[in-house]
């Protein structure tokens, strides 16, 4: 009887917590939409209200517990909870061959839907605490052409961050950055480093580094004999010569495949 009691009590102190704590927070969000940051906004606010460490603690176990069941019942994938944002910069990276610090500086305003294309005008530095107007050259003020499902999530993408920045309110930094935090800040680049590594390794890829990206765009370009000057000029460089001594180790295979291709044509 008294652990029948006790039972009850526990699942009305939950109950408690999820209406008082949890629903406030999270209730405006689908399951699949919860992210990371909307768990730490919500210990920050709870914090900031002078709750209790015990309080708060009861209150995360609970938001996790539920979110574990979801998992488990097939309601929500497990890769869900992930921060999707920087799954959208991983694909900007790897199919235009932009520098980090030209996506971590890329603007809303820089990309035009009805044209599917991007402009670099200016970039955020390695360190993360400054954004910087301009590009790395004259050359690499560049806009480039945007495949249609990138430019698909990146269409999703801004809704979500409009969607934090209603939330927010009054004091949202607004520096219209595409790549953000929850709270509108630049995103940290030794983060985007350390997700980027973390993701490689659950997918079981040799290790890369995130620049590989962009050394991996190039490369499939030259395999697919687009013209030099079109890879040179999406890439940002200040000549064709940078291109080709960047990328020489390309084109001994593309001699040999030449050869083979001739040969096949003229046998």
């Amino acid at each position: 009887m008294k652990s029948k009691k006790k039972e009850d009590q526990t699942l009305s102190s939950y109950d408690s917590y999820f209406r008082n704590y949890v629903l406030p927070a999270l209730g405006g969000l689908k399951l699949n939409e919860i992210a990371k940051t909307d768990i730490e906004k919500l210990v920050l606010d709870m914090s900031y209200d002078d709750f209790s460490a015990k309080t708060i603690r009861k209150t995360i176990v609970l938001v996790k517990a539920t979110l574990e069941k979801a998992i488990d019942d097939g309601l929500i994938d497990n890769n869900a909870t992930k921060n999707d944002r920087l799954f959208t910069l991983f694909r900007l990276a790897l199919m235009t061959g932009m520098r980090r610090g030209e996506i971590l500086g890329l603007r809303w305003k820089d990309i035009r839907f009805d044209l599917n294309t991007v402009t670099i005008h200016q970039t955020l530095s390695s360190d993360g605490k400054t954004i910087m107007q301009g590009a790395k050259t004259r050359s690499s003020r560049r806009t480039i052409n945007i495949d249609k499902t990138t430019m698909e999530a990146l269409s999703v993408l801004k809704e979500r961050v409009l969607e934090e920045k209603r939330r927010f309110g009054e004091g949202y930094p607004d520096y219209d950055l595409v790549f953000c935090t929850k709270y509108g800040t630049p995103l940290a680049p030794p983060n985007v480093r350390r997700t980027f590594k973390q993701i490689s390794n659950e997918a079981n890829l040799p290790p890369i580094r995130f620049h590989d990206l962009r050394h991996t765009h190039a490369t499939l370009l030259f395999e697919k004999r687009i013209p030099i000057k079109v890879i040179s000029e999406r890439l940002g460089h200040s000549s064709i010569n940078v291109t080709l001594n960047v990328y020489a180790h390309v084109l001994p295979h593309m001699q040999a495949e030449v050869v083979d291709l001739l040969d096949k044509t003229f046998s």
